[in-house]
């Protein structure tokens, strides 16, 4: 009987197998066949979980102790503003009170004042001269 491959068999000339054969290796132990190792690993992320987390938490309180402060802040200088306006209501309205006050007293009062020193004395009426009659002679002025 002339050689035939059998099926599931490659053949390359007669007799040769080409499926390839792997060596046989044992697997790569872990540093500790016990997991000491890994345990160890678990523990030391497990704790800087933990440092992380209260990191986060203390940002978390900053944070809100910072939103109070720019909040009392932002009261503050609502509150200025408000007392800046009512102060340039005051001002305003006591401008405009001693601007009609001088617009009514000042006159009388500038008056006063600026003519305090250049009043003349009180004129005394003379009595009229009368002309000089016709009747009467005139004598000459030398």
């Amino acid at each position: 009987m002339p050689n035939r491959p059998s099926k599931g068999r490659d053949q390359q000339g007669p007799g040769i197998e080409t499926t390839p054969h792997y060596p046989e290796t044992t697997p790569q132990l872990s540093p500790s066949a016990d997991y000491t190792w890994v345990l160890e690993t678990v523990m030391s992320m497990h704790s800087s979980m933990g440092q992380l987390t209260e990191a986060v938490n203390s940002l978390k309180e900053s944070r809100t102790q910072q939103i109070q402060k720019l909040d009392s802040i932002s009261e503050d200088i609502h509150t200025i503003k408000t007392k800046i306006y009512a102060a340039v209501v005051v001002v305003l309205i006591a401008g405009s009170v001693t601007g009609a006050i001088l617009g009514i007293f000042g006159k009388p009062i500038v008056e006063l004042i600026f003519n305090r020193g250049t009043t003349a004395p009180p004129q005394t009426s003379l009595p009229a001269q009368q002309p000089p009659s016709d009747s009467a002679p005139t004598k000459p002025r030398n």
